[in-house]
C-alpha cells in the first residue's frame, strides 16, 4: 500500500486546491526533519478509509482535533468491520441505489445521521448474548447481577450485603466470580 501526504504550502491559509503539496513517504520524512515539519507534525491525520483493498493511504494536514476525529472514525469502522466479519454479517450499501436525480445517491435518500445503524445492531446482538448468558446463572447470581449492575440505581456491594445479611467482602468476591463466569460464557 502506498502512502500519500498532503502538506499545506501555507499552514495559516484556509484549505483550497492550490494550497497543497503532494509528497511521497520519503519526501514527507525529510519534511518532518525540518524545523517547520517538526512544529507541524501533530497536525497530520490519516483520512478514514472504509475500504480495505485501497491501493493507497492518504495523510493530510488537518489540525490536531480533526486528526483525532479521523482516527476515532477509523477505529469505529475497524471495530464494526471486525465484528461483522466474526459474525458473518453482510453489509448492503445504499450508495448503489439510483434515482431519477443524477446528483442523488442512495445515501442521500436513506441517510439518517441521528443513528449509526451498524453500531445499534451490534449493541442489540451483544445485549441478546448477555441476556442468554445471564439466564444460565443461578438465581442468586442473577439477583446479584441485576442488583449491582442492571437496576436504574444499582446497589453497592455493601447495600446488597446488608440486604442478604452477609459481609460485603463476600459480595465483592461473588461479583468477581460471576463477572468472570459471564465473560467466559460470552467468549465461547
Amino acid at each position: 500500500m502506498k502512502n500519500i501526504y498532503l502538506v499545506k504550502k501555507n499552514p495559516e491559509m484556509e484549505v483550497s486546491n492550490d494550497n497543497w503539496i503532494v509528497m511521497n513517504a520519503y519526501e514527507f520524512a525529510m519534511f518532518l526533519k525540518t524545523p517547520d515539519g517538526e512544529r507541524r507534525k501533530d497536525n497530520f491525520g490519516k483520512l478514514p478509509n472504509n475500504c480495505y483493498d485501497a491501493e493507497y493511504t492518504i495523510y493530510a494536514e488537518c489540525g490536531i482535533q480533526t486528526a483525532k476525529d479521523w482516527k476515532s472514525e477509523q477505529n469505529n469502522y475497524d471495530y464494526l468491520y471486525r465484528h461483522q466479519k466474526e459474525r458473518g454479517i453482510i453489509t448492503v450499501s445504499y450508495q448503489a441505489l439510483t434515482t431519477d436525480d443524477e446528483d442523488c445517491s442512495g445515501n442521500d435518500v436513506l441517510a439518517d445521521e441521528s443513528e449509526n445503524v451498524e453500531l445499534y445492531v451490534l449493541r442489540k446482538m451483544t445485549l441478546e448474548e448477555l441476556r442468554k448468558a445471564i439466564s444460565k446463572l443461578s438465581e442468586y447470581e442473577k439477583e446479584l447481577v441485576i442488583c449491582l449492575f442492571l437496576l436504574e440505581k444499582p446497589m453497592t456491594a455493601k447495600s446488597f450485603a446488608d440486604l442478604k445479611g452477609t459481609d460485603p467482602r463476600n459480595i465483592i468476591n461473588h461479583k468477581k466470580r460471576v463477572l468472570l463466569k459471564l465473560k467466559k460464557m460470552l467468549e465461547s
